[in-house]
């Protein structure tokens, strides 16, 4: 499905899920893995719209990834060990992960594998 602005996902936030990945505190000035994360967002064929939106502001950088569908929200959370929060703050379901170099590879095995299967 496509990609669709973040003000759109937001406003449907009751309803919607969100993963959301922070910056390794240990390499806060690294990148995050955001071309890869859509890739892979890509590669799992969402069966919803979603919206992806970074802060790099914060103390530690923040990838949001909002989406219509929970199906496509919790294949991804599975692939990168996102943690899901109890009590998300409005959202319908939350996860969450530290962006580091285990996510990163976990990332890259799952588009390997996506694109090989």
């Amino acid at each position: 499905m496509d990609v669709v602005a973040w003000a759109q996902l937001w406003e449907m936030r009751s309803t919607a899920h969100v993963v959301v990945g922070y910056g390794d505190r240990k390499h806060p000035a690294e990148k995050l893995p955001t071309a890869q994360l859509e890739a892979l967002i890509v590669a799992l064929k969402s069966d919803g719209p979603y919206a992806l939106m970074t802060n790099i502001e914060k103390l530690l950088p923040t990838v949001y990834i909002a989406f219509a569908s929970a199906n496509t929200a919790s294949r991804l959370a599975a692939i990168i060990n996102a943690g899901l929060l109890e009590h998300s703050n409005s959202w319908a379901s939350q996860w969450t992960f530290v962006c580091d170099d285990a996510t990163r590879a976990l990332i890259s095995r799952a588009l390997r594998d996506l694109r090989i299967g």
